[in-house]
């Protein structure tokens, strides 16, 4: 005998499957092990993901699920140090005065940076971006481009006001910047202050002074 209509019990209806929320906790937890992995890196090794899960004190697998694999560890090295770099940035794209004073104090804004932000990034940067086909890109994009790019920015307002001669800004940054960031790195990551000390200072007056003299516009009498 068939059962009735009535008998047979209706589907429950299926229940839509909704993405669980991020924890409010993730993202502390994340910048917690983030700063341990950080200190790991400035050590002068290439650390395995083994040897990154112990330093942040936790399994490989809760690293995976932080930051994927180990690509995904570097890139949010790099991306902290960009966030730590932003205010020095920020200021060494602000073309503050005249031309002379105003460049000098963009470079030292970049010397900071370097002291109190993104000196020990830049090693880590060279070191696991160097011939790699997105870590490389990476550490461009994190932290020298933003750099050049602020000083682009400086350069440009000094062209603006008649301050500056027409020139290319990117050229130009790239004349500035680099051999202030080769300074650092000799003086600090490669242990030139022990070697041959110099003085970022006197490096930064010799720049200015040089560019200013060839790209300046003269101040009219």
């Amino acid at each position: 005998m068939s059962e009735s209509s009535s008998s047979v019990r209706p589907q429950r209806a299926s229940k839509l499957v909704r993405p669980r929320p991020r924890r409010a906790e993730y993202d502390v937890k994340r910048r917690q092990l983030l700063g341990r992995i950080v200190q790991r890196f400035k050590q002068p090794d290439r650390p395995s993901m083994r040897e990154l899960a112990m330093a942040a004190e936790v399994s490989v697998p809760t690293l995976r699920h932080y930051f994927g694999d180990r690509e995904g560890v570097v890139s949010a090295v790099l991306a902290d140090a960009h966030a730590r770099g932003a205010p020095f940035l920020a200021l060494a794209a602000r073309a503050d005065g005249p031309l002379e004073p105003s460049l000098r104090s963009g470079l030292m804004q970049i010397v900071q940076g370097h002291l109190f932000a993104v000196g020990g990034f830049h090693a880590i940067g060279l070191t696991e971006g160097l011939l790699h086909r997105t870590l490389g890109p990476h550490y461009l994009q994190t932290i020298l481009e933003p750099a050049l790019q602020a000083f682009e920015l400086r350069l440009q307002a000094h062209i603006d006001r008649g301050e500056l001669k027409p020139v290319n800004v990117r050229h130009a940054a790239l004349g500035l910047i680099s051999p202030v960031v080769l300074f650092m790195l000799h003086q600090g990551e490669l242990g030139g202050q022990r070697v041959r000390p110099g003085v970022a200072d006197d490096l930064v007056e010799h720049l200015v002074t040089g560019f200013v003299a060839a790209w300046g516009v003269p101040a009219s009498v």
